[in-house]
């Protein structure tokens, strides 16, 4: 007896099994303005498809209505169509909030345009500024040079050459007693047209001296006389007689007799201003 209970109990397991796998599947409901009916989906179909017929009297509506809802299974392969948007849906769909991360990537690319400005409006001022500074600084070093000039310091003057003067002459750091038109004579005399412009340019500072136009101090340098007729209207001509002794007396090139005779033109057009 106990071995016909446990016979009866295996069988009734073992037809039992395809009962409870069938439950296992999706329930097809159909619902009727009547009644509802449940279909047992026993086929093995993974869709879920629920088909809903209703006849509601508030609507007014005599036809019966139908949704079905049929979900792709796990093995569909079908392509799926975008459906394209258009330019008033792409800008409504950017302006979501929902839509955040599209307006995070715009506000990512504006610092990097934004530093390339930057860096071109840098780029054009530095030209304006390095031309500022260069102008300041070469404004400072000619303050610096006309300042040195009036402490009797010319640092672009150039050193002077010894020369040997004949023994009858008398020293050439006397300026003011000395015959000039002698020596002049003399010098011409022997072509030594170097000497005789010389005298001349010391005869010009005496006259200068004389009439109180220069402040002669013995051992200045030319160029102190030079600064101290800068705006004046002696300027241009004593600037031109002293570029030319200078180029005479300190120069190792041969000096002509016209190089005398422009020394002498500027000289004279220098004294006729004296009043």
């Amino acid at each position: 007896m106990h071995k016909f209970r446990l016979l009866f109990l295996l069988c009734f397991v073992v037809l039992s099994a395809p009962l409870v796998h069938a439950q296992s599947g999706d329930t097809v409901v159909i619902r009727n303005n009547e009644e509802d009916t449940y279909v047992d989906s026993s086929s093995g179909t993974d869709a879920t498809t629920v088909d809903v017929s209703t006849s509601d009297e508030s609507y007014g509506s005599d036809s019966d209505t139908v949704y079905t809802i049929a979900e792709p299974g796990a093995n569909d392969l079908t392509p799926v169509a975008a459906r394209p948007l258009s330019k008033e849906e792409l800008r409504e769909a950017r302006n979501d909030d929902d839509f955040w991360y599209w307006d995070y990537k715009e506000q990512k690319k504006k610092p990097r345009q934004e530093r390339r400005s930057q860096s071109y409006e840098k780029q054009q001022w530095s030209i304006p500024s390095w031309l500022f500074w260069l102008l300041v600084i070469a404004g400072f070093l000619v303050l610096l040079h006309f300042v040195l000039l009036s402490m009797n310091i010319n640092v672009f003057a150039r050193s002077g050459v010894s020369v040997e003067v004949p023994a009858d002459s008398e020293p050439v750091e006397d300026i003011f007693n000395r015959d000039y038109d002698k020596e002049v004579a003399r010098a011409l005399a022997a072509q030594d047209y170097r000497l005789a412009i010389r005298l001349r340019y010391l005869q010009l500072l005496r006259e200068l001296s004389d009439r109180n136009i220069i402040q002669y101090r013995a051992g200045a340098t030319n160029g102190v006389y030079v600064s101290q007729l800068w705006g004046s209207a002696y300027y241009t001509d004593f600037f031109r007689a002293t570029r030319t002794f200078e180029y005479a007396w300190y120069g190792m090139l041969p000096v002509t007799e016209p190089a005398y005779l422009r020394m002498q033109e500027d000289i004279a057009h220098l004294k006729t201003r004296f009043a």
